[in-house]
């Protein structure tokens, strides 16, 4: 697989409860981005759009969904990611490696 885009992953880094969120930068990786769907979703009186993402990245132990995604290149540049869900793939047989599945939406 090609990782044709460029991705920093952030970490929430202020104290549980705060009033504003504060990020730091975990690690910029290469990965491949692919737009999944749309959707909408209501909150209050506001119908609010997103679009879901499927985010590949070589396997890393400390990627949660927790974490968050910051899109570098690629056809989603400039795109913050909230990580909905982790899933390992391994992909060793016949020489492949093991990579991380991250669905996200922004």
């Amino acid at each position: 697989m090609a990782l044709r885009d460029r991705v920093r992953i952030e970490v929430r880094t202020d104290a549980a409860g705060a009033a504003l969120a504060t990020w730091g930068t975990l690690a910029t990786v290469s990965a491949n981005i692919v737009g999944a769907a749309g959707g909408e979703s209501a909150r209050g009186r506001q119908v609010e759009e997103h679009t879901q993402y499927v985010v590949e990245i070589r396997w890393r132990s400390d990627v949660t969904a927790a974490n968050r995604i910051v899109v570098l290149s690629g056809p989603a540049s400039g795109k913050t990611l909230n990580i909905a869900g982790v899933k390992s793939i391994d992909r060793r047989q016949n020489g492949g490696t093991k990579w991380l599945e991250l669905q996200c939406k922004d």
